[in-house]
């Protein structure tokens, strides 16, 4: 279905609509069921064995994967593997990798963090690394325009290569996912995408 007032705002009536002052919403990518998936890039960033599985994932699922940032390309989307942090100093490298590629993102990107979710069993240091990422991806969240969203998921006790996990990131990375307000455990996730 057609705004219309979209369209006025974004078409040849766009300089009135900014001189009076009026909101300019950005048009959302749809649902389509000839493209549900993002066409861009996706950069993955992060390092070690669960970053190479997940590149292999995206990459059979037939995504472009770009495994460091290129500033020829636009990307659609942002993977964050934090599956292998086991101390606060860990994170910079990551969100580093984010951060370069923020301005050189299409409109109505994805950026979803990955990471294990906090332990009771484990260290405090590692739960603090943990927990941050949360905090990362909430500050991500504020920092989208152009109807980019940011999603964490938190895998609690179960593998990248859980369905639900698979479930999630394909919904993540679909034009289905326009507005997620809930982050939502891997293992509480049931998810009618899974193959």
């Amino acid at each position: 279905m057609a705004d219309k007032y979209i369209d006025i705002a974004n078409g040849p009536l766009a300089g009135i609509v900014k001189k009076l002052g009026l909101p300019s919403p950005g048009k959302l990518r749809r649902f389509d069921s000839g493209a549900a998936y993002l066409k861009e890039p996706i950069l993955l960033v992060g390092a070690g064995r669960a970053a190479d599985t997940l590149a292999q994932l995206l990459e059979d699922n037939g995504f472009l994967v770009h495994r460091s940032f290129d500033p020829a390309y636009r990307y659609g989307g942002i993977v964050a593997d934090y599956t292998q942090i086991e101390t606060p100093a860990d994170l910079a490298e990551i969100t580093l990798g984010i951060g370069s590629a923020l301005r050189r993102m299409t409109a109505c990107a994805r950026i979803i963090t990955i990471a294990h979710a906090p332990d009771t069993s484990a260290s405090a240091e590692l739960n603090s690394a943990r927990q941050a990422v949360e905090g990362i991806t909430r500050s991500l969240a504020h920092e989208m325009l152009r109807g980019s969203t940011t999603n964490g998921i938190q895998l609690d006790g179960v593998g990248l290569d859980a369905p639900s996990v698979r479930g999630a990131l394909w919904f993540l990375l679909s034009s289905k996912s326009a507005l997620c307000v809930r982050s939502v455990p891997a293992r509480e996730l049931v998810s009618r995408y899974v193959d």
